[in-house]
């Protein structure tokens, strides 16, 4: 059993909040996935559902694109690659920043607190599962000059 802090707890339910309606809207029906799109400046998120328990993405990166240098107080994430090439910049346990290749078929997993930014060596597309904490981004370095948290402008419904 997991048991949830107090404030991932705030986090979660201010996640559902703001978000569940706008994704159920984008269903054709009650138990398919939804079709609720973030554009990134380096690509597009599809956010295919959510609940108290997890979040689920179809993530697309343009080649030559990164995300941002970036963490998470609450959120924790694995990543499946299922088209195209991913460099991983993930910290280690030394505090330390290492680079991993992932292709097709093969995927990482991101610990809360732990930083990371993620290079399309190709355009990629990948699967991802997290914790429901969808605004806790921490962002340390952003070539498009983002802050923490949500950006409103990605989100157009």
């Amino acid at each position: 059993m997991i048991n949830l802090t107090p404030e991932t707890k705030k986090d979660i339910e201010e996640c559902l909040s703001e978000y569940v309606t706008k994704i159920n809207g984008q269903k054709p029906f009650n138990l398919s996935l939804s079709q609720y799109k973030v554009d990134k400046p380096w690509g597009y998120e599809i956010w295919l559902d959510l609940t108290e328990f997890y979040a689920f993405k179809l993530i697309h990166m343009a080649e030559g694109n990164m995300s941002s240098l970036q963490s998470h107080e609450f959120k924790v994430e694995a990543n499946f690659v299922i088209e195209g090439i991913a460099e991983v910049l993930l910290e280690n346990e030394q505090g330390e920043m290492e680079s991993f290749i992932f292709e097709k078929g093969s995927g990482w997993t991101v610990p809360v607190g732990r930083k990371h930014r993620v290079i399309a060596k190709s355009s990629y597309t990948a699967l991802e599962v997290s914790s429901p904490n969808l605004n806790d981004v921490i962002r340390y370095n952003d070539e498009f000059g983002r802050l923490n948290g949500k950006i409103d402008s990605e989100h157009k419904i």
